[in-house]
């Protein structure tokens, strides 16, 4: 009898407070939440809390937010603008859509669709509601595209140091070769002196450097890529163009463009001359390849530089001849021990292998061909 009492008694209140708070609907649902949770541990309790909640429709009695499934199934139908679809989509029956739309509406506090014959029509309410859960699923696809993107290296950053004479040469192709693959690994090239290249790599600034070989970064080892050995460069009119293989000798007193003492392929060149007792004529000194070449071209002297930069001496201009004495030429190539990047770096290591064997048989065709031309 005391549940019958109680009822009667709930319910005169609860429409006191339907007056009196339904301007302030947050206050009211605060409040008679509170109020009536001890009715939910009662059998008839139960009843009384589903008849209050009927008395004051309109009134969010419910503090709870948006679940995820709500805004899908919001979504859903907003997408499909029918509830039979929108239950398709989710892989669920269409009592249980309804069900779930009249959940949101109760705790949102307000209609979100109308039905017009067979089809829902979305209020102006859930059509600003739609807007923002649009926002949001984008933004959940970023999040996606991100977890994809670190998947696939896309969020990776290699950042490369070298030398001038690499940075020039066999660098750009091998980060097209790389980036056909990773295109969305961000690459940064960074042109150096030896000196700085060893100073910045020592001190984990770059993730792979390009130096040559004699460089030694201390807790980094130094891989070794065989490039070729150096080749000799003349004018195409030069009367040393006339021999297919150069020999010491033939450079006594002929003019010849050096490289800056600090070279480090330069003393094996003078030690490879000073042993046959040939005299080379110093008429200029340059620092870099593409110097000596552009100097070589302009017929200002002979020169023997690496395969690389051979290479991209102007064809019609300079012509290539052998030198006797094998001088090999290397790449010195570090890369730095840092979390994650190591699987880039040894793909970017493939691509600059593959491009110094492109190298060598390109320069070994070039002098076959220098060869028949002098020869026909």
């Amino acid at each position: 009898m005391k549940y019958v009492n109680n009822y009667f008694k709930t319910m005169n209140i609860c429409k006191v407070l339907t007056s009196s708070l339904r301007n302030n609907r947050p206050a009211a649902a605060l409040f008679v939440e509170s109020w009536l949770a001890p009715c939910q541990n009662m059998v008839y309790g139960r009843i009384i809390l589903s008849h209050v909640k009927q008395l004051v429709i309109g009134i969010p009695l419910t503090t709870t937010s948006l679940s995820l499934r709500h805004v899908e199934v919001f979504r859903a139908v907003m997408a499909s603008a029918s509830v039979t679809e929108a239950a398709a989509v989710l892989h669920t029956s269409q009592p249980t859509v309804s069900r779930e739309l009249k959940q949101i509406e109760r705790v949102l506090g307000f209609t979100l669709f109308e039905r017009r014959g067979r089809r829902l029509h979305a209020t102006d309410q859930a059509i600003a509601l739609y807007s923002e859960v649009k926002r949001s699923y984008s933004g959940l696809d970023q999040i996606a595209r991100a977890a994809a993107a670190i998947r696939d290296f896309a969020l990776s950053h290699i950042r490369i140091a070298s030398l001038p004479v690499f940075s020039q040469t066999i660098l750009p192709p091998a980060c097209e070769r790389f980036h056909a693959e990773h295109h969305a690994v961000r690459l940064t090239l960074h042109t150096l002196d030896q000196p700085s290249l060893l100073r910045e790599t020592m001190a984990q600034r770059y993730d792979v450097a390009l130096m040559e070989v004699g460089g030694r970064v201390e807790g980094l080892p130094l891989e070794e890529i065989a490039i070729g050995n150096q080749v000799c460069i003349l004018p195409r009119q030069h009367p040393l163009a006339r021999k297919e293989v150069l020999e010491p000798a033939d450079f006594h007193g002929v003019g010849f463009i050096y490289f800056s003492e600090d070279d480090v392929h330069r003393a094996l060149l003078d030690q490879a001359f000073a042993d046959a007792g040939a005299v080379r004529s110093l008429t200029i000194e340059a620092s870099t390849s593409a110097v000596v070449c552009q100097l070589v071209e302009r017929g200002m002297g002979v020169s023997i530089i690496n395969p690389l930069s051979a290479m991209k001496c102007d064809q019609e201009k300079v012509t290539l001849r052998s030198f006797s004495v094998p001088i090999p030429y290397t790449i010195g190539l570090i890369s730095a021990v840092r979390r994650g990047s190591q699987p880039l770096n040894l793909k970017l290591r493939e691509a600059l292998i593959e491009e110094s064997t492109i190298i060598r048989t390109a320069v070994s065709r070039r002098l076959a061909a220098e060869t028949e031309r002098l020869r026909s």
